[in-house]
């Protein structure tokens, strides 16, 4: 069960709240914090490690970004799960690994898994809908996992079941910017 616990970490983070308005995806700032990076949209922002304490996040959980707006009265969220790895699998066998731990998720469906890359290594956006937890209702999950450092990373973005475009492509643009290379300097 522990190894599904990051995706509750979104689920339980999530608050209530307005509405969405969509525009066009617009990579609005770079984030980094010396290990990860990647491209926050407009309208999300960083979840500070003090609000993630407060919100109860599992100490696995080192970074969380989460949209301005919400939608269908949950805010948009993307949390960023570390863990150590024994051994050093290739990218490959760790995406493998996470795309296959999540298959036993209640009502698990596999909508999509898009190709996407990391630091010019291909990897997955495994894209599918699940209830992890009975009182919820199904969402959308989106997953990226990436090993780096000897440790394991795992990306895992959350929506409603029925989305708008932007909002989904918003959050896809997020996990298809991750990094863990710095940027130079220009």
């Amino acid at each position: 069960m522990r190894r599904f616990a990051f995706l509750l970490v979104p689920v339980l983070l999530a608050s209530c709240g307005g509405s969405s308005s969509g525009s066009d995806v617009v990579c609005d700032q770079q984030y980094w914090d010396g290990t990860i990076g990647t491209c926050l949209p407009e309208g999300w922002h960083v979840v500070g490690s003090e609000d993630l304490a407060a919100r109860g996040a599992p100490r696995e959980v080192v970074v969380a970004f989460q949209a301005d707006d919400a939608v269908t009265g949950r805010f948009p969220l993307v949390t960023v799960t570390s863990q150590p790895l024994s051994g050093a699998p290739s990218v490959e066998e760790f995406d493998e690994q996470s795309r296959e731990s999540v298959k036993t998720l209640p009502g698990y469906t596999l909508v999509e898994d898009r190709e996407t890359e990391i630091d010019n290594q291909p990897t997955t956006l495994h894209i599918f809908t699940a209830q992890p937890i009975a009182e919820q209702p199904v969402q959308r999950f989106y997953q990226v996992s990436y090993p780096s450092g000897g440790k394991g990373y795992t990306f895992t973005g959350v929506l409603p079941l029925s989305v708008d475009r932007v909002d989904e492509e918003r959050l896809i643009t997020l996990l298809e910017n991750i990094t863990f290379i710095e940027a130079e300097e220009e």
